[in-house]
């Protein structure tokens, strides 16, 4: 039974003291980093002192958004999946199957390609060196990304794109 108190305050501040509705789960849809790379240009105008930074910014995300529209997911779970999820009471998509079924280096490989012309002199190196890398490295500069850890000093400026193949991945 639900009820219409509120909240009930305590010095470690307030908790629900009713059941709650879980919160709606919103999707995203195949314009979110259009939207993105939009709002980081209207940004640049407005605060100048970081234009090259929020440019390179704008353009990660148009390629995120290039990547989206022209790929085909490299992995869909079986149609009945979601509904044997559910009777077992696991989650319908697992973060683990999701991290080793996507292809998210391909993205990554995609994103570079949509970024090659359109980066400085500074930002190359970067993409080469995500070029350069096998497989396990990318994997490795993957698992820093998803486990929040900082990387080492020499992946660090990668993580950003490597985040960036893995959030097209993951909302496609």
């Amino acid at each position: 039974m639900k009820g219409k108190r509120g909240p009930a305050s305590h010095e470690f501040g307030s908790a629900p003291t009713t059941i709650m509705e879980p919160p709606q789960v919103v999707l995203p849809d195949d314009q979110l980093f259009s939207r993105r790379a939009l709002r980081l240009r209207e940004l640049m105008v407005m605060v100048p002192a970081l234009d090259e930074f929020l440019d390179f910014m704008a353009r990660l995300a148009q390629a995120q958004h290039q990547v989206l529209s022209g790929r085909e997911p490299s992995w869909r779970p079986a149609p009945d999946a979601f509904d044997q999820a559910l009777e077992h009471r696991m989650p319908p998509l697992g973060f683990r199957a999701l991290r080793r079924d996507l292809d998210w280096q391909g993205d990554l490989r995609s994103i570079l390609d949509a970024l090659a012309l359109h980066v400085g002199e500074r930002q190359r190196p970067l993409l080469q060196a995500l070029r350069d890398a096998n497989a396990d490295a990318l994997q490795a500069i993957a698992e820093d990304v998803l486990e929040q850890r900082a990387g080492s000093a020499d992946t660090r400026g990668l993580m950003p794109l490597v985040a960036a193949a893995l959030q097209v991945a993951w909302v496609r």
